[in-house]
């Protein structure tokens, strides 16, 4: 699954994209650093966190120590990216469109306890999906192995994190074995909390890109392609078992809920509305 829409109405439903016909056959050269090598070993798989946040520091803080406290700190590096999105809101003469409710603030702690394996990045003012590259990019410049996708309202679980390195480091085996046959999208076990608490929805979602150089998103915030020509349609992907993701709102106030349900249902599809994935299939 090297191309990809997730389907709003349902997130089990992925179509899949014929690549030479996604905005008109565009095709890309191999950056020379992403060549073949070695299969990586255990403690040379770098996992980059592609973390998207806007004034939402309770959350945030969750999904910070989730990140931290789940993931061998030798095997990371957190990309995270501030600014709110455009559309989401009116910002006030003078206002940057950074975070000001002390989230910030949170992220420069962890940089201050982990140094260079935590990153702060200013994107404000964004379409959704040009913001959320962001983090790719910084992950393909950083060479990283793997780019987990987070938002700030999500966070990890992982039960043995050795298991869990060492999946990646079969992906990257299998990947190196042929890489016609092996997907550069892979999933995350999702599991989706309502306001109460109690689970509602449980499914393998593509969090995890395997050489994020490779990847990009599409004019849509929920679609995605791989930019280097291949040999084949699709490739297998691995869904990960020594990890999973959820996801509530629990943290949020009243009021940010009910903007972020304003933005999701009304002002996203405006902003998204000349993209149909249909025309590219």
């Amino acid at each position: 699954m090297d191309q990809g829409y997730i389907s709003s109405k349902s997130p089990f439903q992925i179509l899949t994209v014929k690549p030479e016909t996604i905005r008109n056959g565009r095709s890309y050269i191999i950056n020379l650093n992403w060549g073949i090598h070695m299969t990586l070993k255990s403690n040379d798989i770098t996992v980059a966190i592609g973390l998207s946040f806007y004034q939402d520091i309770h959350s945030l803080g969750r999904c910070m120590r989730s990140v931290v406290r789940n993931l061998p700190i030798k095997n990371i590096k957190v990309f995270a990216v501030d600014g709110i999105y455009e559309g989401y809101g009116n910002l006030r003469e003078g206002e940057s469109g950074l975070s000001t409710d002390g989230s910030r603030g949170l992220i420069e702690s962890y940089m201050d306890l982990y140094g260079f394996k935590v990153r702060l990045s200013d994107y404000p003012n964004q379409k959704e999906y040009v913001k959320r590259q962001r983090y790719v990019d910084l992950a393909a410049a950083r060479y990283c192995d793997f780019l987990l996708i987070m938002d700030a309202d999500e966070y990890l679980e992982c039960k043995d994190q050795d298991a869990f390195i060492n999946e990646l480091v079969e992906i990257d085996k299998a990947w190196k074995e042929n890489s016609d046959l092996i997907s550069n999208v892979h999933n995350i076990k999702f599991v989706e909390r309502n306001n109460l608490g109690y689970i509602y929805f449980a499914y393998p979602s593509p969090r995890l890109w395997y050489r994020p150089g490779d990847m990009e998103y599409m004019d849509n915030h929920g679609m995605f392609r791989r930019k280097v020509k291949r040999n084949v349609t699709d490739g297998k992907s691995y869904t990960i078992e020594n990890m999973q993701m959820w996801h509530d709102h629990n943290l949020r106030p009243k009021d940010r809920q009910r903007q972020s349900f304003i933005y999701e249902k009304e002002m996203l599809p405006r902003l998204e509305r000349d993209y149909n994935p249909k025309n590219d299939q």
